[in-house]
């Protein structure tokens, strides 16, 4: 990043930053204290992309199981909550950056937990 930055091609942005209607930026602070996930928009379509969010499925059944490198624990584990509170049984496909392939799905209600409903993969 430093070559990028003194090259003066880095535009430094809030964690709330919108570049237009389909591309916004979601606060989900914990892993690190910026931490954000990507919202997309298209079409009618929503999705959302983690980043270090949320690091396995497991984590839709267990959101207080703590990944070793989450820089605040305790914010980590409130994040992925809320974050599964909003997200779950709504239409917005969710992209499990660290999740394994096929890495997007839905998250839903399942035995008074989260579920990572995996999409199909495309034959």
């Amino acid at each position: 990043m430093i070559p990028i930055i003194e090259a003066g091609q880095a535009v430094l942005v809030e964690n709330d930053y919108a570049l237009n209607d389909e591309v916004w930026l979601e606060s989900t602070p914990g892993h690190t204290p910026d931490h954000v996930s990507v919202r997309l928009s298209s079409n009618g379509v929503q999705g959302v992309i983690t980043g270090d969010m949320i690091h396995s499925p497991v984590q839709c059944i267990e959101p207080g199981w703590v990944m070793r490198a989450d820089s605040d624990p305790a914010q980590a584990c409130h994040t992925r909550r809320t974050f599964l509170d909003r997200y779950c049984e709504t239409d917005v496909l969710v992209c499990g950056t660290h999740f394994p392939a096929p890495s997007m799905g839905h998250i839903v209600a399942r035995d008074q937990s989260f579920w990572f409903q995996f999409m199909p993969a495309a034959q």
